[in-house]
């Protein structure tokens, strides 16, 4: 009996139903341009599908890999440390950035050029 394909979700988007042996390996989307509102600084977020999913954002010099975690609507990746919860959280293309101790950045993820 053939197995059933189980759906693959990137940034909270269904992006399509891939057969085990194609999911073998983790399946990234992107890397997409980040530019936030009232910040000249420019970066980046990696969406990483897999066993563990997670988001890669790259921002004014500091990198972040963060966990896919629980979210009502959109996708929402974060990680606690010492310094607070780091959060991105995105739904399309909107996006939003938590970097403790208080920076809080509305986002807009575009593809690259």
């Amino acid at each position: 009996m053939r197995a059933i394909p189980k759906p693959v979700f990137v940034a909270g988007l269904l992006l399509a139903s891939l057969s085990p042996p194609a999911f073998a390996a983790d399946v990234s989307v992107g890397p997409f341009a980040l530019t936030c509102a009232g910040s000249s600084a420019h970066g980046s977020a990696l969406f990483i599908n897999g066993e563990e999913p997670r988001a890669v954002v790259d921002w004014a010099g500091q990198h972040f890999e963060l966990p896919l975690t629980r979210s009502a609507s959109g996708a929402r990746y974060a990680k606690t440390d010492a310094a607070g919860e780091t959060v991105f959280w995105n739904k399309g293309n909107d996006a939003f950035f938590d970097i403790p101790p208080d920076t809080h950045l509305e986002c807009i993820l575009r593809p690259p050029v």
